[in-house]
């Protein structure tokens, strides 16, 4: 009220004509609330149409506004398309099972009216989403009656395999922090930061590299990747480009003079970019900072696998065209990985074989768009399209007894590959024609757009969730007006997407 009455002082309003009541402004605030949102609705039905939509979405216990000292797990509900991205809610459930979570999201997609636009789901690949019985996905799929397309969150499958790496060398722990990280965090300040050491200063790994031309060749694909990388600069999170910058100066690319160093942030076990980043800076500053054997010899492997294998397929995980070959390209590396560090290359390969969800039979459909892909693997592609469909209809390709190093994308395609164009309601004539005349095509190109507004990472449902962590006690305790309040405030953020100085 102090605020509000020498503002309208300053602007030459008198004070006596103008509203200060602190429970009128709440009464007014909370109507406006809910016409904005019903604003963001009406504008929302308005643009997305007929367009085919991806649902996403993600869970977290948090504290009950409502009871004192209980928790309540809540989900966040979101949908993305062709330049769309919309916040349904994020609703209060009862349980975080697969039945809850459908339950809620076919209800939210009913309350939005977009029913027959979701064509796909992304969610985290954990087993109360991805169970072919009780699984939230299988069971959105029973509501909404109809087969949808499964893209398992590929930011998520590449942290499975990371947080496997990481326990096989350093160990499984139950505590919430890592113990050796909190205190390298703790000696950050006592460690001279020009005094670092690259692979180059290390004589054990030297030998390696040049006794094993394979992993020399990596490295120097690893420092060109991140170059190129931090030369775009359109990575959207300060962590994303903390990790290139830390492999280019790990691998020994970086000029000395520019380099810098951020201070260690979050040492929780849940936060899976936190291992990759601090076992780089471990070893760059194995000399200041003091470790046994087996951390150290556990820290090298890390650090040299994420910088020789992982770096790429971590960065480049949210482009959807590029999944099915990215994907392949990656076990045939972690195949060929297995013969320069077995034990690594293993835990790795089993992670991800695991996680195959994109070399299915629909997903590989992605491929035709993949500017990566050759024009001749395409035609083998299309030839495959005359191969009868897998008996067993499954969501993601089966690794037993396959081997990857031989394996090419058109090994996965089958008849059932067409139904990914059903789906999604788009014309693939073009496939009848030469894959060298596609760019010119008008069917290719229309359908091309829908494919690439399908989204394989779940980030977004992760901003769902830090906004009602950063809102569920604030504000109000009402649950339709805390819904409204998220609407207003997703809807703010995205149309002041770079608040700064320059834009006012």
């Amino acid at each position: 009220m102090y605020q509000l009455a020498s503002t309208c002082t300053a602007l030459g309003h008198p004070i006596n004509q103008v509203t200060l009541s602190a429970s009128t402004i709440r009464r007014r605030r909370i109507a406006h609330r809910k016409v904005l949102a019903s604003k963001v609705k009406e504008q929302f039905a308005a643009t997305v149409g007929s367009k085919p939509l991806t649902l996403h979405w993600d869970g977290k216990l948090l504290p009950d506004v409502t009871q004192w000292k209980t928790k309540v797990d809540r989900i966040a509900i979101l949908v993305t398309g062709q330049s769309t991205e919309q916040l349904l809610g994020v609703i209060k459930i009862q349980q975080g099972t697969g039945f809850e979570m459908a339950s809620v999201c076919s209800e939210a997609i009913d309350n939005w009216n977009i029913r027959e636009n979701i064509k796909s789901l992304c969610f985290d690949t954990t087993a109360s989403n991805t169970g072919l019985i009780r699984g939230a996905s299988t069971q959105l799929e029973k509501k909404l009656g109809r087969e949808l397309l499964w893209f398992a969150c590929r930011h998520h499958m590449y942290e499975v395999v990371l947080g496997g790496v990481f326990e096989n060398q350093l160990g499984k722990t139950s505590a919430p922090h890592n113990l050796m990280f909190s205190r390298f965090q703790s000696q950050w300040q006592t460690i001279n930061k020009s005094k670092f050491s690259t692979i180059d200063a290390d004589k054990y790994l030297t030998a390696r590299l040049n006794s094993q031309p394979e992993l020399e060749l990596l490295r120097q694909e690893a420092i060109s990747f991140a170059q190129e990388t931090l030369q775009a600069d359109n990575m959207s999170r300060g962590d994303y480009k903390e990790l290139v910058e830390l492999v280019l100066i790990f691998c020994g690319g970086a000029a000395k003079s520019n380099i810098t160093f951020k201070s260690p942030g979050a040492v929780s076990n849940a936060r899976w970019m936190m291992k990759a980043i601090y076992c780089l800076k471990l070893y760059l500053f194995r000399g200041s900072f003091c470790m046994s054997d087996s951390e150290l010899q556990g820290v090298t492997n890390v650090a040299l696998f994420v910088a020789l294998v992982y770096l790429k397929p971590w960065i480049e995980a949210p482009l959807s065209l590029h999944a099915p070959r990215n994907d392949l390209n990656f076990m045939k590396r972690l195949e060929e990985y297995c013969k320069y560090d077995k034990k690594v290359g293993e835990v790795a390969l089993h992670k991800m074989s695991e996680h195959l969800w994109y070399l299915s039979e629909l997903s590989i459909a992605l491929s035709f768009f993949d500017d990566g892909v050759s024009t001749a693997e395409k035609s083998e592609m299309v030839q495959h399209l005359q191969q009868v469909q897998n008996t067993k209809s499954l969501k993601k390709l089966s690794s037993k007894e396959i081997t990857f190093s031989n394996r090419r994308l058109a090994n996965s395609v089958t008849m059932k590959t067409l139904q990914f164009f059903t789906m999604l309601g788009i014309d693939s004539s073009f496939l009848h024609t030469d894959p060298s005349s596609w760019q010119g095509n008008k069917s290719y190109q229309q359908s091309r757009i829908v494919a690439e507004s399908l989204v394989s990472v779940n980030d977004c449902a992760e901003r769902g969730i830090g906004l009602i962590k950063e809102f569920n006690e604030t504000l109000t305790k009402d649950e339709d007006q805390q819904q409204f309040l998220l609407l207003v405030v997703d809807a703010h953020r995205r149309a002041f997407s770079d608040c700064n100085k320059m834009n006012f």
